[in-house]
């Protein structure tokens, strides 16, 4: 595993292998290696939704499986 902070080439990254400037300059083509390159778009914030929830209770249950609700909020696209 490989860490570069390079200042000159303003990148920091994280991939598999010894160093190596291609993977580096051109992490698109090297995607099988990488693990993080700050060239590459990640995820952004596109909307922050506000707002209260009220969940019911289900009443009590000897069984600990029983005790979780699981609630999908709003789409996250992954």
């Amino acid at each position: 595993m490989t860490f570069v902070a390079d200042k000159a080439k303003n990148i920091v990254a994280v991939y598999s292998g010894a160093v190596n400037g291609d993977v580096e300059d051109n992490p698109l083509s090297h995607l099988d290696k990488i693990k993080f390159h700050s060239g590459l778009p990640y995820m952004e914030i596109l909307q922050t939704v506000t707002g209260s929830i009220t969940i019911s209770s289900s009443g009590w249950s000897v069984d600990p499986a029983a005790r979780f609700k699981t609630l999908n909020l709003f789409a996250h696209g992954l």
